[in-house]
């Protein structure tokens, strides 16, 4: 059966209902094998968990194996290449986020084109970035950071799912127009990010609210938390 599937596919945190009907088709329609899932991030990460949830329930739905494939690094132009240089045949998919269409504007450079080298599916979900600080760190809500960074000599570091990610951008913009200094910390691997931050190496990480890891930091006191939305 013909899918309708042409380019490569991107499942950008907010696309799946087309996939799902081709999936229900019956004898016959797709998949007739294995599909790929590739996620531009590390294992852990932001759109880790919910990809591997799609990929066990589309298993359970299509009688076929969905495999996440996790390729991190360069603030996700390393994952995305992989997807807009795989065969456009439906079997590579790749969950990202707004970082998706974030990166492009932020290098000289991307080794693809956005939009034109992807199909979008639709969307999976959204939701606010949690700006955590450390316990050790002293800061317990934006009021506090605030007032440590107006004291501070040297800028606060913080870190964030991705470079470029709307995480990212938040702080900021947040910064700027707070009238503060912070330094972004990039990691290639955002779980080390989160055991710098329990540990305080980092004082404050931005975060998608997926991150489970962090609701039992929350209750234990080892770390502080705000919601912070992106603007509009």
């Amino acid at each position: 059966m013909h899918t309708g599937i042409g380019k490569r596919q991107v499942l950008a945190a907010l696309l799946l209902a087309p996939l799902l009907a081709a999936a229900q088709a019956g004898p016959g329609g797709y998949p007739q094998r294995s599909v790929r899932v590739i996620v531009p991030a590390a294992t852990g990460s932001l759109t880790d968990p919910v990809a591997r949830v799609i990929a066990e329930d589309m298993g359970r739905r299509t009688g076929q194996s969905w495999v996440v494939d996790n390729r991190p690094g360069a603030g996700g132009i390393i994952g995305t290449d992989a997807t807009a240089k795989a065969a456009p045949d439906g079997y590579t998919l790749m969950l990202t986020a707004n970082n998706f269409i974030i990166t492009p504007a932020l290098y000289r450079s991307v080794p693809y084109k956005v939009p034109g080298d992807f199909t979008l599916i639709g969307m999976v979900g959204r939701g606010d970035n949690l700006l955590v600080a450390s316990a050790a760190s002293g800061i317990r809500n934006i009021a506090d950071l605030v007032a440590k960074a107006k004291a501070s000599p040297t800028p606060i570091n913080y870190t964030s799912p991705l470079l470029g990610s709307a995480a990212h951008l938040t702080v900021e913009l947040f910064k700027r127009n707070a009238g503060i200094n912070l330094s972004h910390v990039a990691y290639k691997d955002s779980g080390q990010g989160t055991t710098d931050t329990l540990s305080g190496v980092i004082p404050v990480n931005v975060m998608g609210i997926t991150y489970t890891w962090a609701c039992g930091s929350l209750w234990s006191g080892r770390l502080a938390c705000r919601p912070i939305r992106w603007p509009g």
